[in-house]
This record gives C-alpha cells, structure tokens and sequence, in this order.
C-alpha cells in the first residue's frame, strides 16, 4: 500500500511535469508569437507614429488656423451681437415712443369722437335748420319768380315810357323852340311899338300896342333876344378829349362862360364852360365829370335851370 501510493505520486509528479512543461512550451510558443507579432506591430507602429505626428501638427495648425478663424468669426459675431443690441436698443426707444404716440392718438381719438358726437348733434339741428331754410328758399324763389314777372312787365312798361319821354322832350324842344322865336317876334314888334311911339309922340301924337298889326310872314324888325326864363336844350355833337362840342350858339342865347348840365336818361353826368360860340354852335370844356359822356347826351343851361327851380 505504501509503495503504491509512491507510485501514484511519482505518476502525478510527472503528469504534473509534462502538463507544465506542455504548458511552458505553449506558453513559449505564444510568447515567441507575441514577439514576432509585437516586433512587427513595433514597425508599423513607428510608420503610425510619424504618420500620426504628421498628421498631428497638421491637425494643429489647422486648429490654430481654425481658433483664429473662430476668433475673428466670434468678434465679427461679437460686433454683430453689439450691433443688433443697439439696433435693439433703439428699436426699443423707436418702440416707447411709438407707444407714446399710440397713447396720444388714442386720446385725440377719444377727443375726435366726442367733438364728432358734437358734431352729428349739431348737423343734424344744421339739417333741420337747413330743411326749413330751403322751404323757405322755394317760397322766396317762387316770390321771386313772381317778381322777376313783374320786373318784365315793368321794364317793357319803363321802356314804353322812356320811348314816350323821349317823344314828349321832342315835343318840348320843338314847343321851347316855337316859344322862344315868338318871345323874339314878341320884343321885335315891342322894340318897334316903342320907336313908333317915340316918333308918334315927337309928332305930337300916341299910339297902343293894340295899334300896332303885323301883318303873318312878316320879319320883325330889329334884333332878336330870346326869352331868359326858358333854358336853353340841346346836346353834344362831338368830344375830342374834354373839349365839347354842342348843337346851340349865340342865335339860342348861348355866351361864353355860359355852363350847360350834361345829363343822360334823367341822370347827372358832368358840366360844359362854353369857351368859344357861334351862330349855331358852341364849343366848351367838360369838367365835373359823375359818368361817361357820349356824343348825344343831352345839355341843358345850368342858371335858366337854377332859375326855374
């Protein structure tokens, strides 16, 4: 028993031996492995070294490049961002005041449409106003109509009587006239019943106006003078300027100095200083002028005028 038990142990010691042994072999191959591997890997990793230091400084100067480019990009931003906050900033500013006059037109808003509400009030008192001064318009348009009717009527009446006027100063022109040729013949035979009576009485005898007879178409004798308590009429035949020229001389009684009313349709339109006279025409100077004197407009001697008045 003891010496089998020796001789299990021997066979254990030497099956410990060969599996350490195998072991040691293995481990000596993997190991001489690992060597030709790890010397191998050593090159590789030399080439890997360069390789990657090359690309390292590469690497870094791109980092360099790209942490200046990123400064530059940062304070480019930096001044954008400052930028924009100003922006912002006075955009703010721009904002408060906007809200400002947003507030003020609100209230001139509030105010417009109170006074707008004043307003409509009042337009609508305007409108009834309006309503009763436009009936009172057609009323005042239909008086008018009425009117202007009359006013036709009137003026066709005025133009009828101014027509008749002017035929009844025709008629008186021509009647002073005749009046004022008989005044003539009048002092003509009462000058020659003096002189007669004169003569009579040197001879010792009298004579009445009764007995003295003119016989019709005979001239009286002696010279004739008109009547001054008729005015003397006529009108103005030429303007040249202010100088006159009208239609009566010295045989109406016209002197100079003598002053004639110009007038036209019963208005006052200036005055005539006769300066030079003739028989039957007498030039003077206008003055005093109320309006346009024409040829045609009628004269009328001023202190006869004054003395009929």
């Amino acid at each position: 028993m003891p010496g089998d038990q020796g001789l299990i142990r021997r066979d254990l010691l030497s099956t410990v031996t060969k599996v350490f042994i195998v072991l040691q072999l293995i481990f000596s191959i993997a190991l001489g492995t690992m060597a030709i591997v790890l010397a191998g890997q050593t090159v590789n990793w030399k080439n890997l070294a360069t390789d990657f230091q090359q690309k390292a400084y590469a690497a870094n100067t791109l980092r360099i490049q790209t942490d200046a480019q990123w400064a530059a990009e940062r304070a480019q931003l930096a001044d954008q961002i400052a930028g924009q906050l100003d922006e912002l900033a006075r955009r703010a500013e721009r904002l408060g005041a906007l809200e400002a006059e947003l507030d003020a037109v609100k209230t001139g808003f509030s105010e417009q449409k109170v006074k707008n509400a004043e307003m409509s009030a009042g337009l609508s008192q305007v409108s009834k106003s309006l309503d009763v001064e436009l009936a009172r318009a057609e009323r005042l348009e239909a008086r008018n109509n009425d009117l202007l009717v009359t006013a036709t009527d009137l003026r066709q009446r005025n133009l009828d009587l101014n027509e008749r006027v002017k035929e009844l100063t025709t008629n008186v022109t021509l009647l002073e006239q005749q009046v004022r040729a008989l005044q003539q013949q009048r002092y003509a035979l009462e000058q020659q019943l003096v002189g007669l009576q004169r003569a009579l009485k040197r001879a010792g005898a009298t004579v009445s106006a009764a007995d003295v007879v003119v016989e019709p178409g005979t001239e009286p004798a002696g010279p004739l003078l008109p009547d001054v308590s008729v005015p003397i009429r006529g009108h103005i035949e030429q303007l040249d300027g202010d100088i006159a020229v009208v239609t009566v001389g010295s045989d109406d009684g016209v002197s100079k100095g003598m002053v004639f009313v110009v007038y036209r349709d019963g208005n006052y339109l200036g005055r005539i200083t006769v300066e030079e006279v003739d028989t039957n025409q007498a030039a003077g100077t206008v003055s005093h002028l109320k309006g346009e004197i024409k040829t045609g407009d009628r004269i009328i001697d001023e202190s006869r005028l004054e003395a009929m008045n």
